[in-house]
């Protein structure tokens, strides 16, 4: 009798990103590639090649949030940088995040430029995916305008 073989687990790939090109006066608003297919359990990191600000967010469909938002206890026309734009889901130092589909997960504001004296740059946001599905990209550019430019495809491997 034949027994059927035990189909090999892929080892998880560590899979990197371009977000935005360009410096000075050329510049790509785009993530590079725009779509990529990924298995269970890959790692991807976006790295910004760019000297523009960009962020990389996953809403889970929930409403995208104001890239700019009132100064609490400001006048009306007082505004900030939304705090859930700004800054990462990831604490520093803490491991890099899983994403399953549901929830949040965002760089913060990415940049070459450090944050503040002695913080390292925020420019590259890695993201293990574990669940199969199509996952849209979200992102914002240097102007606070939006755009969503990327899909993330995770399949199951056997």
């Amino acid at each position: 009798t034949a027994t059927p073989e035990t189909p090999q687990t892929a080892a998880p790939r560590e899979l990197t990103a371009l977000v935005g090109s360009g410096r000075d006066t050329e510049a790509i608003i785009a993530f590079l590639p725009s779509m990529l297919t990924v298995r269970a359990g890959d790692t991807i990191t976006w790295r910004l090649d760019s000297d523009e600000i960009h962020t990389v967010s996953f809403l889970s469909g929930l409403p995208v949030p104001g890239f700019a938002v009132p100064i609490p206890g400001g006048g009306p026309t007082d505004l900030m940088l939304n705090p859930d734009v700004a800054f990462p889901t990831r604490a520093p130092g803490a491991a890099v995040e899983v994403y399953s589909g549901t929830g949040v997960v965002n760089s913060g504001v990415m940049s070459d430029e450090p944050p503040a004296p002695d913080a390292p740059a925020n420019n590259a946001f890695s993201l293990v995916f574990d669940t199969p599905g199509t996952y849209v990209l979200w992102a914002r550019a240097d102007d606070g305008g939006l755009y969503h430019d990327g899909y993330i495809t995770v399949n199951v491997t056997q």
